[in-house]
């Protein structure tokens, strides 16, 4: 069974009452099961994704010279990838610096980079979808 198929039968228990789903899913996703979303925005971002048609992501890629830097999602042959940064996460002084030097770095590098925080994808998802939607044409 892959990730996503036991994400899926997780999301369909979580709704009908049984608990330790949520539990389970953050277990899944600290472990890299493929498939599982590593967090909330991530999954939130793979449903905005998929629900408006767009071509489904590598998840976790290794970008950089070394590959030292993990995308949260990309389309490597476009070279697209797209962050989301919650502020637990990226909040800080010293967050802000690394995240924009590895910006600096991947567009250096020749990648094109979209990063959404939790308000695009709550309020803003045809937004966020429009933007890499555009992106994505503008390599074609």
């Amino acid at each position: 069974m892959s990730g996503e198929a036991i994400l899926a039968e997780l999301e369909r228990r979580g709704r009908s009452g049984v608990s330790g789903t949520a539990a389970l899913r953050s277990v899944l996703s600290d472990l890299g099961v493929p498939g599982v979303p590593a967090s909330q925005l991530e999954r939130r971002l793979l449903q905005i994704i998929r629900s408006q048609g767009l071509p489904e992501p590598v998840r976790e890629l290794g970008v950089g010279e070394r590959h030292q830097y993990r995308a949260d999602v990309a389309w490597p042959a476009g070279r697209l990838l797209v962050e989301v940064d919650g502020f637990a996460t990226h909040g800080t002084p010293q967050a802000l610096q690394a995240d924009l030097a590895r910006q600096n770095e991947l567009i250096r590098q020749g990648w094109r980079v979209l990063r959404y925080t939790w308000a695009d994808l709550w309020d803003r998802p045809t937004h966020v979808a429009a933007q890499i939607t555009a992106v994505m044409a503008s390599a074609a």
